[in-house]
């Protein structure tokens, strides 16, 4: 099976070269883990896979108003990069363009084999020029979708950013075959009944040579949060409710950027338990949840948005084999329930309770709920075994 990846995912060497330029960790570090823990799935599965990237990057790179970057190759992953522009109209209207013509002419060599193209929709730009060059060349498109345009919580929308779910909106329906993340998607995004699958997250199957720190070697006990920093993501409540509790040997520290970010200094003058630790480099975060006592995910679940999503953090939290606390989202299947602690109430007080009652549970208890939830997710949803599932998807359409 050859297949066509188009996101805008890219190799650890280009990334790691976009942010030497920019200076900065780049945004979207879950959205690239995500990407490529497919791309690596498919390429183990066997498939040939082509991996046409949308750079992630708006500023200038060495003053340049065009940023172009050489084919890479990486884990036999072959990724080719779209060039970025740094005029925000003239930077979609390039990317149709180049999308379009790369689809077709990778069609064209593939064409007397079996080939299927796979389309992150939340990129507008190459989703239109997918489907568009999908009506000369026949071939088959699947949509990775992983947020209901305009519906998801995220940082505030200028024009552009509402008009581009618009238009997400009027295409989503157009492609061959979906890979949803919950079973609500397929009931508001799929009304022609196509062919889907559910696949709310994966995990790196190499995660299974990492062993979790000893933490009882440890003076200090900590809980992690890493992820959006925003009210709405349950994050204030988090750390009010950490602020009740009386135990003098944890910690607090949270990593992401957000609209809250401006409000950590004044909480760590308010608790010297608490540290804000900005935003890092996904291996390091996932090093240290490692080393974590807990890890927590205070998301609420009555707002809308959490139907529709599955946070790709609890997964990586799973994995870890670290104790992982969360609420009961609406879009986490019942086989999750008994690796997982799970906070009823969502309230400061409903979550200093759940903190208190963990962190008083023996360092046995704590570590054999961790280990359970690393076992299953290895087994059950390790990125080869998920990839397997989207190209069983990708073959049965191609063969209609």
């Amino acid at each position: 099976m050859n297949i066509l990846y188009c996101s805008v995912a890219c190799s650890q060497n280009v990334l790691e070269y976009l942010s030497a330029k920019t200076g900065k960790v780049l945004a979207g570090v879950t959205v690239q883990k995500f990407h490529r823990l497919i791309l690596s799935g498919m390429n183990v599965n066997g498939a040939s896979v082509d991996a046409l990237s949308s750079i992630p990057v708006v500023e200038k790179i060495d003053g340049k108003r065009v940023t172009k970057l050489g084919d890479d190759v990486q884990g036999n992953i072959r990724y080719k990069y779209l060039p970025a522009y740094n005029l925000p109209l003239c930077r979609q209207m390039m990317m149709f363009i180049h999308t379009f013509y790369h689809v077709f002419k990778w069609h064209k060599k593939h064409k007397k084999a079996s080939h299927v193209v796979v389309c992150d929709v939340l990129n507008v730009s190459m989703c239109l020029a997918v489907l568009c060059a999908r009506v000369f060349t026949r071939v088959k498109a699947v949509g990775i979708v992983t947020d209901v345009p305009g519906l998801l919580m995220a940082a505030p929308k200028n024009v552009l950013d509402k008009l581009s779910d618009s238009v997400s909106h009027l295409f989503l329906t157009k492609f061959d075959g979906y890979v949803f993340l919950t079973e609500a998607m397929n009931d508001v995004l799929n009304p022609k009944k196509k062919p889907f699958i559910v696949m709310e997250g994966l995990v790196d199957v190499q995660m299974k040579d990492q062993t979790r720190e000893d933490v009882r070697k440890k003076a200090d006990r900590t809980i992690i949060y890493a992820g959006g920093c925003y009210e709405q993501y349950g994050v204030k409540m988090l750390i009010e409710a950490f602020r009740r509790l009386p135990q003098k040997d944890i910690r607090l520290h949270i990593y992401g950027r957000g609209e809250m970010v401006g409000d950590m200094s004044k909480y760590e003058q308010l608790d010297s338990r608490f540290k804000y630790m900005g935003v890092r480099p996904n291996k390091e975060i996932v090093d240290e949840e490692l080393k974590a006592t807990l890890l927590v995910n205070p998301r609420p679940t009555h707002e809308e948005f959490t139907r529709y999503s599955f946070p790709s953090k609890n997964m990586e939290y799973m994995v870890s084999g670290t104790p992982v606390l969360t609420t009961n989202l609406p879009g986490m299947p019942k086989e999750y329930y008994p690796y997982v602690f799970i906070c009823e109430k969502e309230t400061v007080q409903g979550f200093y309770e759940k903190l208190n009652e963990i962190l008083g549970m023996p360092e046995a208890d704590l570590a054999k709920k961790g280990a359970d939830a690393k076992a299953f997710v290895l087994e059950k949803k390790n990125n080869v075994v998920q990839a397997a599932r989207i190209l069983r998807l990708a073959e049965d359409l191609r063969s209609k």
